[in-house]
C-alpha cells in the first residue's frame, strides 16, 4: 500500500539532489522527503509479495540490482525477492545482506534506553557529562544538549558537521571521520552553529555522536556494544556494524550484495564515528527476527524493557530512534547504493521489511505532446484505505506536471517524463518512483497512481489554484516576489570551478514559486521550504538539502549577492536572465 508521511516522519525515499562546495557528494543517510512512501501490502500472500517484488525490480531496477521483501502477519513470515546480489552474483533472497543506513538509529535508541535502565545514564543528562574532559568547555553552548535530544533530533545540531568534507573520499565519504575528528569539531562549536535547537531537525551528526557517547559510557566500542546487548541475544547472526573495511565477519563473506546508484556499482560505506547513525548491515530475515522480538516472550527481560522505553513518544511522534504513527513504529534508511525500510506494529504483531541494493535513477526530462487541453490545476484524492490523501496536480504550457501532496507538507514533486497524446496522460516522478496514467474524458483525468501497487485516482480540473494549495504557498512564501521573476545563475564560491546553480522564480496562478537547480547533478529541481523577500533582503531555505541562501537583491544591477550555507558558508552571486540557462 501507499503510506502517509507526516511532517515528522522520514522517508527513505530516493537520493535527493545535493548542492555541495567540493567534488565530494554529501549523500545523507536519510532524506526528509514529503513524498509517497512505499510499503508492503499488509497481510500480503506469498504470491502477492512475489508480484510486488517482481514489479518493483522490473520497473525501477537494473538486472544486476535486487530487492528483498519480508512480512510477519498472523504469526507467519512471508518472503519474496527479485533480482541479483550483483552483476555476476546470485539471486537475492531473505538472507542476502544489505546496508540499511538509518535503521541503525533505532538500535542506537534502544542502546540509550538500555543504558538508562541500567542506571548508567539519564535521558536528561548533558552530553558533557559523558564526554572526556576538554572536549567541550564549561561555557560551550553544547552544555545544554541532552542525550534525549540527540536521539529525538531536537538538539539543534546540524545534519552533518561543517568539516565533514575535509580529507574525505567521494567514494567513501565518512570513513575518514574518526572520533578524534568529531571531538575536534565539537570543541570549536559555537552558538551560531545550532539549527533550531528544541525543534525537530534531523541530524545524522547528533545520532552519530550519541553512538560514540554510548560506547564511552559502556567502556567499549559501538560495534561491540550493539553486538553484546542486542544482536547476540536475539541471534541476529547476519547483522553487523560496518565501521571499517575489516568489520565484516568472516562467515558472512559471499552473501553481501553490491550497492548501485543510477545503475552503477558503488563502494561500501564505512561510517567510523557516524556508526550509530547508519553503519548497520543486515538481512530481511534478521530484521524480521528483531521485529518479532518486540512481542516474543523469549526476548530477554532487559531488552523488553528497553524496547518499551524506546517506543514511548518522547517528543510528539518521535521515540528513541523510532518514528511513531499511531500503533506503528518505523524508520527508513539509505546509503550511497542502498535503500531500506522497517515498520513494526507490536500491538498487532505485524512487521514489514524492504531492502534494496539500488538508489537513484537515471533521469531524462521528456515532454511529448500538446498540453493545452490539460494546462492548469487538477485536484483528486488518493484512497489508501486508512486515509484519503489530497493531491493537486499543476500542468503548465511546457508540460511540467508537478504534484503536491497536501497532507504531506505540500512541497512540489517534479515530473521527469510527461506525455499527453490522444487524450492519454503519462507522468513519471523518479524522486518517489511514482507514475500517474490517466485518460482525459468529460473534463476529468481518470486513471491510476502507481508506485508498487496501483490505486485508482480521478482528478478534476480547477479554474484556479485550490485553497488547500494556496495555504501551503502562503506558509512557504513571504513577501512580493514579482520584482525578481526570472532566472538567477551563478557558481557556488564565485569561482571558475564552483558548482553551477540557478534559481528560478516563476508565476503560478496569482502567486509565485521558487526552485533551485543544480543541472550538473540532476535534471530535476530542488524544492525550497521557505522564502522571504522584504526590503531587498532575500532568504531561501531548502530543508531537503539542508541549504540556506541569505542575500541582498540589487535590481538595478540585476544581481543577488549573498552567502550559501550548507555546512560551510560560501559566497554566491547570482545574475538575472529572462531565459533558462543552457
Amino acid at each position: 500500500m501507499v503510506s502517509i508521511l507526516t511532517g515528522s516522519n522520514i522517508n527513505s525515499g530516493y537520493k535527493e539532489h545535493q548542492i555541495v562546495k567540493r567534488a565530494i557528494v554529501k549523500i545523507l543517510f536519510v532524506l526528509g522527503v514529503f513524498g509517497l512512501q512505499l510499503q508492503i501490502a499488509h497481510g500480503a500472500t506469498l504470491e502477492e509479495l512475489r508480484q510486488q517484488a517482481q514489479h518493483w525490480h522490473q520497473k525501477f531496477q537494473k538486472p544486476s540490482e535486487g530487492i528483498s521483501l519480508g512480512e510477519i502477519s498472523k504469526s507467519e513470515r512471508v518472503y519474496a525477492s527479485a533480482g541479483k546480489e550483483s552483476k555476476n552474483g546470485d539471486a537475492v533472497d531473505e538472507h542476502s545482506l544489505y546496508e540499511v543506513g538509518s535503521i541503525t538509529k533505532v538500535f542506537t535508541g534502544i542502546l540509550l534506553a538500555d543504558a538508562v535502565l541500567q542506571g548508567k545514564a539519564e535521558l536528561t543528562d548533558s552530553i558533557a557529562k559523558h564526554l572526556p574532559k576538554g572536549v567541550i568547555s564549561a561555557d560551550s553552548p553544547l552544555q545544554q544538549v541532552t542525550l534525549l535530544q540527540l536521539s529525538t533530533h531536537t538538539s539543534g545540531l546540524p545534519r552533518l558537521p561543517s568539516d565533514l568534507s575535509n580529507g574525505a573520499s567521494d567514494k567513501d565519504p565518512y570513513a575518514h571521520y574518526s572520533r578524534e575528528h568529531l571531538f575536534r569539531y565539537l570543541s570549536q562549536f559555537t552558538q551560531e552553529d545550532f539549527e533550531s535547537p528544541g525543534e525537530f531537525s534531523y541530524s545524522n551528526l547528533g545520532v552519530g555522536l550519541l553512538g560514540e557517547i554510548l560506547a564511552i559510557i559502556n567502556d567499549t566500542s559501538y560495534e561491540e556494544l550493539i553486538d553484546s546487548r542486542i544482536l547476540k541475544p536475539l541471534n541476529m547472526t547476519s547483522t553487523w556494524v560496518q565501521k571499517s573495511a575489516s568489520s565484516q565477519p568472516e562467515h558472512l563473506k559471499g552473501r553481501m550484495t553490491k550497492g548501485h546508484f543510477n545503475g552503477d556499482e558503488t563502494p561500501y560505506w564505512r561510517l567510523n564515528a557516524f556508526s550509530g547513525a547508519g553503519a548497520m548491515v543486515s538481512s530481511v530475515d534478521d530484521l524480521l527476527s528483531f521485529a518479532e522480538a518486540h512481542w516474543s516472550n523469549d526476548t530477554p527481560k532487559y531488552l523488553q524493557e528497553a524496547f518499551a522505553l524506546a517506543m514511548q513518544s518522547h517528543t510528539d511522534t518521535v521515540g528513541l530512534g523510532w518514528f511513531i504513527d499511531d500503533k506503528s513504529f518505523n524508520h527508513t534508511g539509505g546509503t550511497g547504493g542502498y535503500r531500506a525500510s522497517l515498520i513494526i506494529n507490536p500491538a498487532e504483531k505485524t512487521a514489514q521489511v524492504n531492502l534494496q541494493n539500488s538508489s537513484g535513477e537515471e533521469t531524462e526530462v521528456v515532454r511529448k505532446g500538446d498540453f493545452s487541453k490539460i494546462v492548469g490545476f487538477w485536484s483528486g484524492e488518493l484512497d489508501i484505505g486508512t486515509q484519503k490523501l489530497r493531491l493537486v496536480l499543476y500542468v503548465n504550457d511546457a508540460g511540467n506536471a508537478t504534484v503536491y501532496s497536501i497532507d504531506q507538507g505540500g512541497l512540489p514533486i517534479p515530473s521527469s517524463e510527461t506525455t499527453f497524446e490522444n487524450n492519454k496522460l503519462t507522468v513519471k516522478y523518479p524522486s518517489i518512483r511514482g507514475q500517474y496514467e490517466a485518460t482525459l474524458k468529460d473534463g476529468k483525468l481518470t486513471g491510476s497512481w502507481s508506485q508498487r501497487n496501483s490505486i485508482k485516482l480521478e482528478m478534476t480540473h480547477a479554474s484556479e489554484m485550490p485553497n488547500t494549495l494556496k495555504n501551503v504557498f502562503n506558509q512557504v512564501y513571504q513577501g512580493n516576489l514579482e520584482p525578481i521573476i526570472g532566472f538567477w545563475q551563478g557558481k557556488i564560491g564565485n569561482t571558475k570551478d564552483g558548482l553551477f546553480v540557478y534559481m528560478e522564480v516563476s508565476k503560478v496562478a496569482d502567486t509565485h514559486e521558487v526552485t533551485i537547480w543544480s543541472p550538473t547533478q540532476s535534471p530535476l529541481p530542488i524544492a525550497v521550504t521557505k522564502v522571504n523577500f522584504e526590503e531587498n533582503k532575500l532568504a531561501v531555505e531548502s530543508k531537503r538539502v539542508n541549504g540556506f541562501f541569505n542575500a541582498t537583491v540589487n535590481l538595478d544591477k540585476k544581481q543577488i549577492k549573498g552567502i550559501w550555507t550548507q555546512g560551510d558558508d560560501s559566497p554566491l552571486t547570482l545574475t538575472w536572465s529572462s531565459q533558462r540557462p543552457k
